[in-house]
């Protein structure tokens, strides 16, 4: 969490949030490949991760009184597929799909 401060890397960024101009409730990341980051270059936390993909699911409250709070994530769920990057964006389309429904289910079953 402290790696989201001001003057730190982020985690990632979120691609195919936003699809053909709406919220898609779905992302794909990766992190940082460089050994450091910034002009002070500091050490990356996330090297030895670089070839790791990230998936995320992202709640909204549909339900909500205007449009701009129906668009403010609520929460979300973050998916960490070790060595893969080179095919997060296919894990991704194939979340979207709903291709890990099913184990996403039983895994969230397990954890409340």
């Amino acid at each position: 969490m402290s790696l989201q401060a001001k003057n730190s890397l982020n985690l990632t960024g979120l691609k195919d949030y936003f699809v053909n101009g709406a919220l898609s409730g779905f992302a794909y990341g990766y992190p940082y490949d460089k050994p450091t980051y910034s002009a002070k270059e500091r050490a990356n936390p996330f090297f030895e991760c670089r070839e790791d993909g990230f998936l995320f699911v992202v709640h909204q409250n549909h339900e909500a009184p205007t449009p701009e709070a129906r668009q403010l994530p609520t929460e979300f769920e973050m998916i960490v597929l070790q060595g893969g990057k080179c095919l997060i964006s296919a894990y991704c389309k194939a979340l979207m799909n709903g291709g890990f429904d099913d184990r996403l289910a039983e895994l969230r079953k397990q954890i409340k």
